[in-house]
């Protein structure tokens, strides 16, 4: 039987927090988020192996969970080409924000 449990952190990245502006790849407008805390995981990954002469087999199953998930949220909004919304969303780009996600 074969069972690690991992817990990892990590921190915010500089551009979860000062994002304000053109992304031209996406064509998004981003906003960074300066209230985001550590991000952090639990993990448990299980299994069972078997092995006898040439024979062998292995069933595993894993389990995850994040709390205070670090991620892109759409807003809904568009930006025109003046930097003003423009509820039509035609020609625009649009916005998105950096957000958590807060689980126990």
């Amino acid at each position: 039987m074969h069972s690690p449990a991992v817990r990892s952190q990590r921190p915010p990245i500089a551009y979860e927090f000062d994002a304000n502006g053109a992304h031209i790849a996406t064509s998004a407008d981003e906003v960074g988020g300066s209230s985001l805390s550590k991000e952090s995981s639990r993990n448990l990954d299980v299994a069972l192996k078997w092995k006898q002469a040439q024979h062998n087999a292995s069933v595993g199953a894993f389990y995850n969970r994040f709390s205070n998930d670090i991620h892109w949220v759409n807003t809904g909004q568009f930006i025109g080409a003046d930097g003003e919304p423009n509820p039509t969303g035609r020609g625009c780009k649009w916005t998105r924000d950096f957000a958590a996600t807060l689980k126990a």
